[in-house]
């Protein structure tokens, strides 16, 4: 994997996504870490995929931080390219930041749809 390669990946989302104008920060961890930072800031002991914090006004602008053993984990268990996988994070990361919510059954089906979407449109082409 790349730093260019995910640079550009992002940006294709965030295009497909109508958004033209962002400040991201992609924070790419393992999972001690992104526990210890679920702990300090979220309050919660244990390990995630993904946390993000961030605002949409007139631009995007947040910080995405993903765990790569967790992205390994989903990666091998999903049957997916490791790269897939982390595109992913990084989708399911900027729509946390749009807004959107998963903490429900039918908002986390509705988010899934989304990011395939926007991932399957071009990656794997």
């Amino acid at each position: 994997m790349s730093c260019s390669k995910l640079k550009k990946s992002t940006a294709k989302i965030l295009r497909s996504l109508g958004i033209h104008k962002a400040s991201l920060n992609l924070v790419l961890v393992g999972d001690e870490k992104i526990r210890m930072l679920n702990r300090r800031f979220l309050k919660h002991d244990r390990v995630t995929d993904v946390i993000t914090w961030g605002e949409y006004r007139g631009g995007l602008q947040g910080d995405i931080v993903i765990s790569l053993d967790t992205t390994q984990r989903q990666a091998a268990h999903y049957g997916n390219p490791f790269f897939y996988e982390l595109c992913f994070y990084v989708c399911h990361g900027i729509l946390h930041i749009l807004g959107w919510d998963d903490s429900r059954a039918a908002g986390r089906r509705r988010m899934w749809r989304k990011q395939e979407e926007i991932l399957k449109s071009f990656l794997f082409k």
